[in-house]
């Protein structure tokens, strides 16, 4: 406890104070200690929480990817499934005499099936009268 004295005789302290001065010095000194222990653990806290921030958004990542094929397949084979009623309907329409050819382009009226086969189940298009009539 004593070490500081001789260094603060040399700096020319008068002897009432040196004694207040080495306890504020020791204060500091274990202050700075207690900061720098806090500092260390902080870091160490962050650094974990870091780590499994990264591996959760990891796995996020890799389901999303998973979900967005899926997405991207399904549209594929809604778009593929469009294409082809609208081909077979224009066409049936145009096997058809010109007399006999329905008032709406075969590819509007396809376009409309495909979205009613989307928008709805089959039972429910089973009970829709203009689904029937248009469609079937």
């Amino acid at each position: 406890m004593n070490l500081l004295i001789p260094l603060l005789t040399s700096w020319g302290v008068p002897e009432k104070l040196r004694q207040p001065f080495q306890w504020l010095a020791v204060i500091i000194a274990a202050l700075g200690l207690l900061w720098a222990g806090k500092a260390i653990y902080d870091a160490s806290v962050i650094e974990k929480h870091e780590q499994g921030r990264a591996t959760d958004a990891i796995a996020a990542y890799s389901t999303s990817a998973e979900q967005r094929a899926a997405d991207t397949i399904t549209g594929i084979i809604a778009s593929k499934d469009r294409e082809d009623a609208i081909a077979t309907a224009a066409a049936s329409e145009a096997a058809k005499p010109v007399d006999q050819r329905a008032k709406l382009p075969p590819t509007t009226l396809a376009l409309n099936c495909a979205r009613f086969r989307q928008a709805y189940t089959a039972r429910e298009l089973a009970k829709n009268a203009v689904y029937q009539e248009k469609c079937s």
